[in-house]
């Protein structure tokens, strides 16, 4: 974008994490450090864009998740407002809060209402927008930063068939919609069967606890490894073979496409979500239930002349250059 826009990130909380690959032209202005009240966030965020008023004629504001998509309904009205949905809030939020969730979805949604542009990641988000909302939705991919990703790729190969395990990894955060007990326990039963595998877990969250017991009491400690959260996992991702994410509800998962991007065979839940990505990818590998997944990875562990393509397995829809094309057409 910085050939075209001039690009401030604006964070609510003070919480987010700035990465090495933050463009150096990127300006960042942390809300938090103005006040920790939201009303008055709300307040210093007009002020903010009506400075920026003074240098622009149009100025566009995207904003990711709830928080900040309150926030950006509070707009100036010189502002174009877009928010970029990552997920279904409705089964994310059930996950989350439980029956709460249902409402706390719909509050989301009436904000939305306020907003010029809504971006979905796919056809089946979209329409479960258009119920709530009637403006212009658009449709762009989730992908992820290739050019800063490239140097932790392995250089071009097919894994050895003949490595005495298969190394398994799952990232993300470790709470009950992302379901990593299930990883875990299909594990267990899979090394009862003398299947030599590896499993490292990156993330944390409430349930963090439970598998760190599970783990320690069906003595698996040698073949399960808890990282917690790693600010940068992309050469130990790189560095697997399968990538498996057993959550029951996803937007489209940047871990998928990291993996895929790495060259990792991935295997995730049957969804509308994924199934264009399956479509065109033979390193993906698409689970019907709990039961199908333990089966699935099975058949695939068996298959002992099967390679691992290391190459990057990302479709062209679903790659940086073409997600930010998109982008800037929408902003054009």
């Amino acid at each position: 974008f910085e050939k075209k826009y001039d690009v401030t990130l604006i964070t609510i909380n003070g919480k987010l994490s700035i990465h090495d690959h933050l463009n150096n032209n990127i300006d960042v202005i942390n809300l938090e450090e103005m006040s920790s009240i939201f009303i008055l966030k709300i307040l210093k965020f007009r002020k903010i864009l009506n400075n920026f008023r003074k240098n622009y004629n149009n100025i566009f504001c995207v904003s990711y998740c709830l928080s900040a998509d309150i926030l950006n309904s509070f707009s100036t009205n010189n502002v174009i407002k877009i928010s970029s949905m990552r997920a279904r809030i409705f089964q994310n939020y059930f996950f989350s809060f439980g029956l709460f969730g249902y409402f706390l979805a719909y509050f989301h949604f009436l904000f939305l209402r306020r907003f010029h542009t809504i971006i979905a990641m796919n056809k089946s988000m979209a329409k479960e927008i258009s119920k709530y909302y009637n403006g212009k939705i658009v449709i762009i991919n989730n992908f992820i930063d290739e050019k800063f990703l490239k140097k932790y790729k392995k250089k071009k190969l097919l894994v050895n068939k003949n490595k005495s395990y298969k190394k398994i990894i799952y990232v993300g955060s470790l709470t009950r919609r992302k379901n990593p007990i299930l990883l875990v326990e299909t594990i267990q039963g899979l090394i009862k069967k003398n299947y030599k595998i590896k499993l490292s877990i990156l993330g944390n969250g409430p349930l963090y606890q439970v598998l760190h017991d599970f783990i320690k009491n069906k003595n698996l400690c040698s073949s399960v490894k808890m990282y917690g959260f790693i600010k940068n996992p992309y050469r130990l991702m790189s560095q697997h073979d399968i990538l498996i994410l057993p959550s029951y509800s996803e937007g489209f998962s940047r871990s998928v496409l990291e993996g895929l991007f790495f060259g990792l065979v991935c295997f995730f839940r049957n969804s509308e979500d994924y199934k264009k990505i399956l479509k065109k990818n033979k390193n993906c590998y698409i689970y019907d239930n709990d039961t199908h997944l333990s089966d699935l990875l099975e058949s695939y562990l068996q298959n002992k002349h099967k390679y691992q393509n290391k190459n990057n397995m990302l479709p062209n829809d679903f790659k940086q250059d073409a997600c930010v094309n998109k982008h800037l057409v929408l902003l054009n």
